[in-house]
């Protein structure tokens, strides 16, 4: 259940801290989008047992991929590429600008089941570099 202890890779660990920076600029908290996400973050968001990892399903880092896209705000979307990078004048974060229990802690913790269960997946480590990206961002 440590999060910290999901990986000791420095792009895991970067992530985390600036999580941790995120969380005490005290974002408004708020509810993610449930649009595609997998249902194992469902039902550990709704289990007793936070420092549980669920078991997951083999298709669970595409499961995983599918959420952090559909979570993303309008102008990163590419038709079938990766997620825009390049920040306009209007851009807008409201989708993921959420911050408390129900906010980005429920795409980091699950990512980190990632990382742990599996670590050399195709994209896992671009999407921690992006959910870090993000994250800068907010």
């Amino acid at each position: 259940g440590n999060l910290k202890g999901a990986s000791s890779d420095r792009r895991w660990q970067k992530l985390l801290r600036d999580f941790v920076m995120y969380e005490s600029a005290g974002p408004a908290a708020g509810n993610l989008s449930t649009t595609k996400r997998p249902k194992a973050i469902s039902d550990w968001i709704q289990s007793k047992k936070k420092a549980v990892i669920p078991s997951l399903p083999a298709s669970y880092p595409d499961q995983w991929a599918a959420w952090w896209d559909a979570l993303q705000p309008k102008w990163r979307a590419g038709a079938d590429g990766p997620l825009s990078k390049i920040v306009g004048e209007d851009a807008e974060w409201s989708s993921l600008h959420k911050g408390g229990k129900s906010g980005f802690y429920t795409i980091v913790v699950p990512l980190g089941w990632l990382v742990h269960t599996f670590p050399i997946a195709a994209r896992v480590w671009e999407l921690v570099e992006d959910v870090a990206w993000v994250l800068s961002k907010l």
